[in-house]
């Protein structure tokens, strides 16, 4: 706190709205990691004005999309919605294909939690698409755990597992250790599922 407090002080007192705009959303994200919710919202919220006004436009896409995981942190899964559709077009904008697939990830886990569905399944296509053109291999495996918990959601489980198989998969041959227990996790929950009177 004392270094983060240091840094606000010190980018206020050179003017540099860039640098007073990283210090802000370095207090944000640490507020948040802390659960200071109203802390965080109001640091994200001035580094993202900073950064628009400095034009740094990825830095400000990036921010749009911290705010809308502070709303999903506090439930408030419309609102988070609405800033992770601003991220995308922010990332569209600027040609930047891997911010999109991080919103697109975004969206399709915020829109399955509201079962707001077609909305789910075609931000989940895309994003599984960007991150298979990229090489990027834990995009690739969280794109299909997301399709899988959307399947789940619309009580598809044949569907559900093949994606979180796959995901499993993706993440022990990546060794992410905890995004595979957190597959077959899922994986578990979807075979109890098909085992529950109708």
């Amino acid at each position: 706190d004392r270094w983060l407090a240091r840094a606000l002080r010190r980018g206020g007192e050179v003017g540099d709205p860039q640098a007073l705009a990283l210090a802000h959303e370095a207090a944000g994200v640490a507020a948040s990691n802390r659960d200071r919710l109203e802390e965080a919202q109001d640091h994200l919220g001035r580094a993202r004005t900073l950064f628009d006004t400095a034009g740094d436009a990825g830095a400000a896409a990036v921010t749009t999309g911290n705010l809308g995981v502070l709303q999903s942190k506090q439930g408030r899964h419309p609102e988070a919605l609405v800033l992770y559709r601003e991220y995308l077009r922010r990332s569209r904008e600027m040609g930047d294909p891997a911010g999109a697939a991080k919103a697109l990830l975004n969206i399709g886990w915020t829109a399955t939690t509201l079962r707001s569905f077609p909305e789910a399944e075609s931000a989940l296509g895309e994003a599984l698409r960007l991150h298979e053109e990229s090489g990027d291999r834990h995009g690739t495996a969280m794109s299909h755990h997301n399709l899988g918990l959307l399947r789940f959601a619309m009580e598809e489980p044949e569907p559900a597992r093949e994606h979180l198989i796959r995901a499993g998969v993706t993440m022990d041959e990546i060794g992410d250790i905890r995004g595979t227990f957190t597959a077959l996790f899922f994986l578990g929950q979807v075979a109890e599922s098909a085992h529950r009177p109708q």
